[in-house]
């Protein structure tokens, strides 16, 4: 796999940073693309959950939530190739979103808790694993403190 380059001096961004930006530009870039091709029209009127829903229905329980995943996706995949450090702690706290997005859904949706109990596991495992590889794997924290230091010297030295 080819490695992007990095804009600042110092060590390479992370391999599973750049997949992970890149996944997250595309996830985000088909939510648009799909959301922009349901609000027109095209395909099928009705969206199927654990049950099947009209679209106002869709619109009110998972409408506003689909839309902050998206905005965390973009925001995210632009940080990261940015390489601003902005985006290490927002990667854990979208995956901590991603908790309380299913405690309140289990409650709207009334899945059955087998359902509830993956999906919970699933998001406080990868949420786990998010702070982990942004807060403690060396490379990763080798790479932010190399970057702050590359922008401190930066705003020092015009």
């Amino acid at each position: 796999m080819r490695r992007f380059r990095s804009r600042t001096p110092g060590p390479a961004r992370p391999t599973l940073m750049t997949l992970g930006m890149l996944g997250a530009g595309l996830w985000a870039a088909g939510s648009i693309t799909g959301l922009i091709i349901h609000l027109i029209g095209i395909g099928d009127r009705e969206l199927r959950l654990t049950n099947r829903l009209e679209n106002d229905a869709w619109w009110t329980l998972g409408g506003l939530s689909f839309l902050i995943v998206t905005t965390f996706f973009a925001t995210i995949a632009c940080g990261i190739a940015l390489e601003r450090s902005w985006v290490r702690p927002l990667v854990p706290a979208f995956w901590f979103y991603g908790t309380f997005e299913t405690l309140l859904f289990h409650q709207t949706v009334q899945e059955s808790l087998s359902w509830f109990l993956w999906k919970l596991t699933i998001t406080v495992g990868v949420g786990g694993f998010a702070c982990w590889y942004f807060y403690m794997k060396p490379n990763v924290v080798n790479y932010y403190a190399t970057l702050a230091q590359w922008r401190l010297s930066q705003i020092e030295d015009p």
